[in-house]
């Protein structure tokens, strides 16, 4: 499993990527994202991306000023889980 956390141009904590390999090898991605109005907590933001990585990468509504951030980890989170993964497919559900 491949855990990164979604960062602002502040470096403010904004959400958490998982990318996990299925039992048929395909690699699915996780995503939550931090709501304003609560506390950031590292755990749960975790936990939530991995229950949605498990779900065929369900994807969480995304607002327009998290999008670039959330575009740009998922890149990185691609590329590095296309090196950790070496013999999964990865797949995408509703991106």
């Amino acid at each position: 499993m491949l855990v990164q956390y979604i960062r602002n141009q502040k470096h403010e904590p904004i959400g958490c990527m998982v990318a996990v390999q299925q039992d048929d090898g395909r690699i699915t991605i996780g995503v939550s994202l931090h709501n304003p109005k609560d506390k950031w907590d590292r755990s749960l933001a975790r936990h939530i991306a991995i229950g949605r990585a498990h779900c065929d990468g369900v994807m969480p509504y995304i607002p327009s000023n998290k999008a670039r951030y959330v575009a740009e980890g998922m890149r990185m989170m691609i590329n590095r889980a296309s090196k950790y993964f070496k013999d999964g497919q990865l797949s995408f559900y509703g991106v």
